[in-house]
């Protein structure tokens, strides 16, 4: 007697298709994956060249020009100039915004030149200074073009500077610190941190912000006014074996008690001297535009930024004013002028002053 084994199995079409569905799963993840990775950065390119010179008052006349690639942006771009003379170490950045009228246009296209001055900075230089040009693209945070046109540049980790908005800081609203920070391009972005315990505050990592630039924002609260020492520090990991540590850098911070008003603009101020006698007056001419949609009442403060340290300065009103407030309509100019009493104040002051002027409530 013979006995039949009885086999059970899958149709060869079923198993294709199981295959097939398969293949279509892992090749839709494989799409997926790829289709949500975020894309790179586009890089910007550009050749430069640069050339200076140092006239008779010890300042540098630098001209930059486009020689081939693309053309950039006047809103996306940063030009760092960084110079190294007996006194330090001293960075100054321009937007490519600040040449447009040389430029003529919104763009730095191929064979333009701009050219650029250190006495916009009250950098004096000589032919043994250091100057390096960084020329920065800030929607991909990458450095575009760099030259050493003096000296060696600066060779190790090195803050090179500090500013703060808005001056002087309020008890309400935003404050943001900025810091600027050469470091070796080759090594990672370093570790910065601002320490603000002066202020009642505490100590921060600052966020990289581009090429060179740190900042840091906080809401400040109960902040008594004055001048406060703040500190800077830097650390940056050069290599796997190798970890290098900036000179601490130190700033001042001015605190204030009044709050501005941000739709009062000054769209400018001149003034009767740019040189004018230690303890003399000085005539002072302020335009005002307001684009608020209703009546504003302000007041002027007036601040004396000298060596780092700064003051609240009395200038007397002359006319235009129902005492020490004044009254703009919605969308309208006003011009206002003031006469600064004793300029420089008690003391020796002899330098350059930078007097900064806010429209307060």
């Amino acid at each position: 007697m013979i006995k039949f084994k009885k086999e059970k199995g899958v149709s060869e079409v079923i198993g294709t298709l199981l295959i097939l569905t398969i293949t279509v799963i892992l090749f839709s993840s494989v799409f997926y994956y790829v289709a949500t990775m975020p894309p790179p950065k586009s890089q910007v390119y550009a050749s430069f060249q640069a050339s200076y010179s140092i006239n008779n008052e010890g300042f540098a006349n630098i001209t930059i020009t486009n020689v081939g690639g693309e053309s950039l942006n006047a809103n996306t771009t940063n030009i760092l100039f960084i110079f190294t003379n007996n006194s330090g170490t001293f960075t100054a950045t321009h937007p490519l915004s600040d040449f447009i009228k040389q430029l003529k246009s919104g763009y730095w296209t191929v064979g333009q030149s701009i050219f650029y001055s250190s006495s916009i900075d009250n950098v004096h230089l000589t032919y043994l200074s250091g100057i390096t040009i960084y020329i920065i693209d800030k929607i991909s945070n990458s450095i575009i073009w760099q030259d050493i046109l003096s000296g060696k540049g600066v060779q190790s980790l090195k803050i090179t500077g500090f500013s703060y908005t808005p001056v002087p800081i309020r008890n309400s609203g935003l404050a943001t610190f900025n810091a600027f920070v050469i470091y070796n391009p080759s090594g990672s972005i370093p570790s910065v941190i601002i320490d603000l315990r002066s202020l009642g505050l505490g100590t921060y990592n600052m966020n990289y912000a581009g090429p060179f630039q740190f900042t840091y924002s906080i809401f400040p609260q109960n902040l008594n006014p004055g001048s406060y020492p703040v500190w800077i520090n830097a650390t940056q990991k050069v290599n796997s074996t190798t970890i290098i540590n900036a000179q601490p850098y130190k700033a001042f911070v001015n605190v204030g008690t009044t709050a501005n008003i941000q739709k009062i603009m000054i769209t400018s101020v001149t003034a009767s001297s740019y040189d004018p006698p230690h303890g003399s007056n000085d005539n002072l001419y302020i335009s005002i535009d307001s684009t608020s949609y209703q009546t504003e009442t302000f007041s002027l403060l007036f601040i004396d930024n000298y060596k780092k340290y700064t003051a609240n300065i009395t200038a007397n009103m002359t006319f235009g004013s129902t005492g020490n407030r004044f009254t703009i309509n919605s969308y309208e100019s006003l011009s206002i002028s003031v006469t600064w009493n004793n300029v420089g104040g008690i003391g020796a002051a002899a330098g350059l002053h930078k007097l900064t002027i806010e429209a307060v409530k």
